[in-house]
This record gives structure tokens, C-alpha cells and sequence, in this order.
């Protein structure tokens, strides 16, 4: 009877000796994930093209990212484990960027018409004229007026599909609005907005101050297409120079879209110190009571939802 409660102790030591050997090596493994530092450098350069390169480390390059732009368009980026590349370096030429919304296609339609209602008309033309000889050409003549004829018949059609696109897109934006179960109208009727505001400054100065380059250089002169947002960039970037001291000198351009100059920077930070101010942010009273009631009605609105179905 001794012997086997000497084996049954003896199993339960060295499990538990060897339970706590992973344990701490978890514990240690998360130690160096959350507080080992990540280091990152950038540089950016504007004249007629922009050129940038980004760099991103961790662990003495255990884990590390290289991004570069050359002449706005040549891309190239890896990502290396162990020296080993885990994404193959990509070489992308960039094309011109395509629109995205239903209003932007809608005017690049518009303009095309109006500086060429009938491109096809005019091709078929030019081909018929050039393919035939001297005797057909009262007959080709005859048929280009006739598709031509039938191209201006088909134009109110577009413009009512035009119409009906846009209409589309309105009512979904309304759709969505109506949708949207938490936003800026409900931070405005909460009562400790002063709270709010104050708490959310505080935990974005720490983050700020936490991110921030610890070497920063920056003289850039730049202009957006539209003169106000270039002036909502500019008030924001008077309330973050500060942060930098003397390093940084913007121009901003209101007449025209542009940027030159250069930026380059380097520093540091640590995952855990950033979870660890968005835990402290998420526990002040205020916000955890904004946290409730956003979950609170994103519930109804699913229950809803799902009633409706």
C-alpha cells in the first residue's frame, strides 16, 4: 500500500515540475512578446514622384518588414521570420486608381460624353470611309446618320438610368444612417461628455508619447484637391506638432495638389505598454458604461432583425 502511494506522489511531483517548466517558458514567451520592443523607421520624399521606405523590427530582426515606394508606382515588401522570407517580395507596378463610388462613375460617363458622345459611331465610320471606295460613300454616309440617329434616341434611357443610380445611392445612405445603432447623436445626449473628452485626451497623449519617434525630422510643403480638407490636416497637424518640438516645418498649399519635401523618423514601442493603457482607458467608469450601452444596442438591433426576417 506504501509503495503505491510512494509511486502516485512521485508521478504527481514530476508532473507538477514539469507542468511549471511550461508554464514559465508560456510566461516567458509572452514576457518577450509583450514587452520586447518594436522598432521602426521610415522615410519619406516628395518632388514630382514619391519615394518611401519602411522598415519595421522585432527582436533584433527576428521578425521583420520592409515596404518601399519608388517613383509613386515600382512596390516591393517582404516579411522575414528567421531570415526566411514568409511573403515573397513583391515587385507591383501600380496602375492608375479606378473609382470606387457610383457618383464618381457616373462623371467619368458624363465627361466622356461630353467630349465624345458617339466614340463608337465615329470609329465605325472612319472604318467604313477607309474600306470603301469613292461609289459607297453616299451609302456609308447614310448609314452613319442612321446609328447616329439611334445612339440619340438611347440618351434619355441613360440619363434616366443615371438618375435611378443616383437616387439608388441615396437611399442606401439613408439605409445606412437609420441602420447605424451607435453614433455621434448618442455621445451627444450621454451626460459625461466632459468625462468622456477628458479620459479619451489622456489616453491618447499616452499613446502618443508611447509611439511617437524618438528621432523626427519633417519639412514638407502639401495641398490636397480640396482646399478644406488641406485646412482640417493642417489643424490637426497644429495639435500633434507640439509632440515633436522644432523638427517639424509644414507649408500647406490651398491652390493646388502637391507635396514636397521630407519626412524620416525613427523609434519604438511596446504591445504590452499599449494594451495596458487601452485596458486602464476601457475600465474608467464613463467609458465602460459607453461600452454597455454600444453593445446593448447592437443586441436590440440584431434582435430586431432577426424579428423581421
Amino acid at each position: 500500500m506504501m509503495s503505491i502511494l510512494s509511486v502516485l506522489l512521485l508521478i504527481l511531483k514530476y508532473t507538477g515540475i514539469i507542468l511549471g517548466i511550461i508554464l514559465l517558458q508560456v510566461l516567458s514567451i509572452l514576457a518577450i512578446i509583450l514587452f520586447v520592443p518594436v522598432r521602426y523607421s521610415f522615410y519619406l520624399s516628395g518632388n514630382k514622384d514619391i519615394d518611401m521606405d519602411l522598415k519595421v523590427s522585432w527582436f533584433r530582426k527576428l521578425l521583420f518588414y520592409h515596404y518601399v515606394v519608388q517613383n509613386s508606382k515600382k512596390t516591393t515588401k517582404g516579411l522575414y521570420f528567421f531570415g526566411k522570407s514568409l511573403l515573397k517580395e513583391e515587385k507591383v507596378e501600380e496602375e492608375e486608381p479606378q473609382s470606387n463610388t457610383a457618383q464618381e462613375v457616373l462623371t467619368d460617363i458624363e465627361e466622356k460624353i461630353e467630349e465624345d458622345p458617339f466614340p463608337e459611331v465615329k470609329e465605325k465610320e472612319s472604318t467604313y470611309i477607309k474600306h470603301s471606295d469613292q461609289d459607297a460613300s453616299h451609302n456609308i454616309e447614310h448609314k452613319s446618320k442612321k446609328i447616329i440617329e439611334h445612339h440619340k434616341k438611347e440618351a434619355p434611357a441613360i440619363k434616366s438610368i443615371k438618375r435611378k443610380a443616383k437616387d439608388l445611392g441615396e437611399e442606401l445612405e439613408e439605409q445606412v444612417e437609420e441602420k447605424d445603432s451607435f453614433g455621434i447623436k448618442d455621445l451627444l445626449k450621454y451626460p459625461n461628455k466632459a468625462e468622456i473628452l477628458s479620459y479619451t485626451y489622456e489616453f491618447l497623449k499616452k499613446l502618443i508619447l508611447h509611439i511617437k519617434p524618438r528621432k523626427f525630422y519633417c519639412e514638407v510643403e502639401f495641398g490636397l484637391e480640396d482646399p478644406s480638407h488641406t485646412g482640417y490636416v493642417l489643424a490637426g497637424i497644429g495639435i500633434m506638432q507640439p509632440y515633436f518640438g522644432n523638427s517639424v516645418t509644414i507649408k500647406a498649399n490651398f491652390d493646388k495638389k502637391l507635396f514636397l519635401g521630407e519626412i524620416s523618423g525613427r523609434g519604438r514601442f511596446s504591445i504590452g505598454i499599449i494594451i495596458k493603457y487601452i485596458i486602464e482607458y476601457l475600465l474608467k467608469k464613463p467609458i465602460k458604461q459607453i461600452v454597455r450601452l454600444y453593445f446593448k444596442k447592437r443586441k436590440e438591433d440584431k434582435n430586431g432583425i432577426e424579428f423581421e426576417e
